[in-house]
C-alpha cells in the first residue's frame, strides 16, 4: 500500500464573503503590508479557479480594493507572482463590462507594478 503526500497548498479556500472581506481590510489608502504568515497564507488566492465565477458577484468597491491588494501583493511578495494568471486581470474585465473601470485605477496599476500583463491581461487573450 502506497501512501501519497500532502501538501497543504493543494487545498484551495472557499472564496466566502467573510474571505473576501478579510482581504479587502488588508488595503488602507492603496497600501497594504502583510505580516509573513498572512502574506503566505493568502498567496494560495492569487490562483484560485473561482476568481473567475466570484468577480462577477462582488461590488465594483470591493473589486477595485481586491484590484490594489493583488497588484501590491504580487510587487511586494514573490510567492504572490501570477503575471497573466493575475486575478487582477478579471477584476478589470469585470469593471470594464459593468462600464466601471476608471482611467485613474489603469494608471495606478501601471505605476504599481512590474507585470506586463497587468492590467489587460495576455495579448493572445485579447485576439
Amino acid at each position: 500500500m502506497s501512501v501519497g503526500e500532502f501538501d497543504p497548498a493543494s487545498i484551495e479556500e472557499d472564496l466566502s464573503d467573510e474571505l473576501i472581506l478579510r482581504l479587502c481590510a488588508l488595503v488602507e489608502d492603496k497600501k497594504v503590508n502583510l505580516s509573513c504568515p498572512k502574506q503566505q497564507r493568502y498567496a494560495a488566492l492569487v490562483k484560485h479557479k473561482d476568481w473567475v465565477n466570484k468577480a462577477a458577484l462582488l461590488e465594483s468597491a470591493k473589486l477595485e480594493t481586491l484590484i490594489y491588494l493583488f497588484t501590491l501583493g504580487e510587487s511586494q511578495y514573490p510567492a504572490w507572482i501570477a503575471e497573466d494568471k493575475s486575478p487582477v486581470i478579471l477584476f478589470v474585465r469585470e469593471l470594464k463590462n459593468r462600464g466601471e473601470f476608471k482611467s485613474e485605477t489603469n494608471r495606478w496599476i501601471k505605476q504599481n507594478t512590474s507585470n506586463k500583463f497587468l492590467p489587460h491581461g495576455s495579448l493572445m487573450d485579447l485576439l
